[in-house]
């Protein structure tokens, strides 16, 4: 330093008192000529003991911060790729056992539109798979580090992300109206069910293998308009099932569930879930929650299921 009276020391210093503890200090001095070209330092020294714990304690916890925001998100991207993945894996199994079906039925000339669908689904689940690899840096185009930012913006797309497979459905069916299929079948209906999946795709797939089953389906995509058609006659519930998805727009099945407790305590409901076991466990405390089906599953499985609950 100069000694031109604007030259500033600062210096902070660890000192070990001899009982062991660590103190912080802080000096600060300013040069200041004097006669005869000589220079003196007028400063002063501060215990800043007490500051420098709070600074390493907010760094800390900002660091804290950081890590648990990170951990949210990855856990808002883990669930809502699972999500898609599990509808899509149901997709897969949905289309591939109306094949077998057809094929048990004689009717071979109905495999066609399954086959494609089947391949849609899968080309589906290969481009999500391509977006996972570039947002993890894996492909030449990628940015190798991500932003916060940017995996919340991937998490919002990923939970937001909607697959559908437009599919004629085979046979004589009858549109009730959007988002509800019914099919046309000559045996006798039994068991009066309630459908509820806001994936369209789950009419063309799932409807036709219950209805084979002599189940009497209706299918309603939206879950707010499924509860109402529920609630109109609170007097008498015109299913004996309701067989519902547990992440929907709106309304999740649990919710749904916990309404239709209050007004038809006897009306048994099985949800359809691939979320994760603390979502499942908290839904099995709800008493008209018969059971839970995990996404993907086999339609043998859900028929256990319901021949199970309807006893």
């Amino acid at each position: 330093a100069t000694a031109d009276g604007q030259s500033v020391w600062e210096a902070e210093y660890r000192l070990v008192m001899p009982s062991g503890e660590t103190r912080w200090l802080e000096g600060r001095a300013k040069a200041r000529p004097v006669l005869q070209g000589r220079t003196i330092w007028c400063g002063h020294i501060v215990d800043i003991t007490a500051r420098r714990y709070e600074q390493e304690a907010f760094g800390l916890l900002n660091l804290q911060l950081q890590a648990a925001q990170k951990q949210e998100l990855i856990g808002l991207m883990a669930a809502g790729i699972s999500h898609d993945f599990s509808n899509l894996l149901s997709n897969i199994v949905g289309y591939t056992e109306l094949g077998q079906l057809a094929l048990r039925q004689g009717t071979p000339e109905r495999l066609h539109p399954y086959l494609t669908a089947i391949q849609d689904t899968s080309e589906r689940g290969r481009d999500l798979i391509e977006e996972l690899l570039a947002f993890a840096g894996t492909t030449p185009d990628a940015q190798p580090n991500p932003s916060p930012q940017s995996l919340a913006a991937l998490t919002q797309a990923t939970l937001n992300t909607t697959f559908s497979i437009c599919f004629p459905v085979e046979g004589s069916a009858s549109t009730t109206g959007e988002g509800e299929v019914g099919l046309a079948v000559s045996a006798p209906k039994r068991i009066r069910i309630l459908v509820i999946d806001d994936e369209p795709e789950v009419a063309h797939f799932l409807v036709p293998l219950m209805e084979a089953d002599a189940y009497d389906v209706s299918f309603k995509q939206d879950p707010t308009e499924a509860l109402a058609l529920l609630l109109a006659d609170k007097t008498r519930c015109p299913f004996e099932l309701v067989l519902t998805d547990q992440t929907m727009p709106g309304l999740t099945g649990m919710e749904l569930a916990r309404a239709l407790l209050t007004v038809f305590p006897a009306l048994p409901v099985v949800m359809v879930s691939g979320n994760s076991p603390a979502t499942l466990a908290a839904a099995r405390e709800l008493p008209n929650i018969r059971d839970i089906v995990r996404k993907p599953f086999r339609y043998q499985e859900l028929k256990t299921v319901l021949d199970a609950v309807l006893g």
